[in-house]
């Protein structure tokens, strides 16, 4: 029951359906007893400043999740921006001070990283390629950096996004092997979709599976499907591949210990 005590967690994009935090969250909610909820809320590009002006007069907003395609756009009404933030221009979790200023950070990366963890799959001293270069996608090329990877490969069809994108990786981490490529590399140990591709039955693969060195892992943003084209052919050519979901599912703690939600527990 929702009720005017209830506090309220929102995920917004454009398309929403097929975000999985809010099941998950509300699981929790509905398990512990607790007073909250999350809503997904699909809102169209002209309305995101007024959802932002919203945000910040609320009272019981208590934080929200941005994903498609709003991760860089946000970033102009976020107040206190995290270092990550500030460098690559995208956010994905936003919460409000006490002077109702939004604060904003990045968690994407973090919980690719935790996912593949989870694997007993450590990407230090490996080579990533990623392909697209937006809001996900430079966050999981930052928090590999720094989780020491050996090479980042960056691969987007838009050439002017994977430059600007390595400009704004290449000061940070000087010195570090960061290249921006028209094809696929030859070798490497780590691939990640971090385009829509694969939403759609009809999307092309955002890479020819039999480029695919053998022995890479096979990543994918994609969250539904839940095993998208790209990943049912690689596990098919016998890679170990790695969903959107678990992506989600590994950021999950983070995005409760930065909306203070204490006592998260998963599952």
């Amino acid at each position: 029951m929702v009720t005017g005590t209830t506090k309220l967690y929102i995920i917004v994009g454009h398309p929403i359906s097929q975000v999985k935090s809010p099941e998950i969250f509300n699981k929790w909610f509905r398990n512990e007893g607790i007073d909250a909820v999350m809503i997904p809320l699909d809102i169209a590009p002209d309305g995101l400043a007024s959802f932002a002006k919203l945000f910040r007069a609320s009272d019981n907003i208590h934080g929200v999740i941005v994903t498609i395609p709003y991760k860089a756009l946000i970033t102009q009404y976020i107040d206190r921006p995290s270092p990550q933030v500030s460098a690559l221009g995208a956010a994905n979790v936003l919460r409000l001070t006490k002077e109702r200023e939004i604060e904003g950070d990045m968690v994407d990366g973090k919980g690719f990283l935790r996912a593949l963890r989870e694997k007993q799959v450590s990407v230090k001293a490996k080579h990533i390629c990623i392909i697209g270069c937006g809001g996900a996608g430079s966050a999981v090329a930052w928090d590999a950096l720094k989780a020491g990877a050996a090479r980042v490969s960056l691969l987007d069809e838009n050439h002017e996004k994977a430059q600007d994108l390595l400009g704004r990786l290449a000061p940070h981490f000087p010195g570090h092997d960061i290249a921006v490529v028209h094809l696929p590399p030859t070798r490497f140990d780590i691939v990640l979709n971090a385009t829509p591709l694969g939403m759609r039955a009809t999307d092309q693969l955002p890479m020819p599976i039999h480029a695919i060195p053998t022995g890479a892992i096979v990543t994918d943003a994609v969250t539904a499907p839940s095993v998208t084209p790209f990943l049912q052919k690689a596990r098919m050519n016998g890679h170990r591949i790695q969903t959107g979901r678990e992506m989600v599912f590994g950021q999950v703690p983070l995005i409760a210990e930065y909306f203070g939600m204490k006592g998260f527990q998963e599952g």
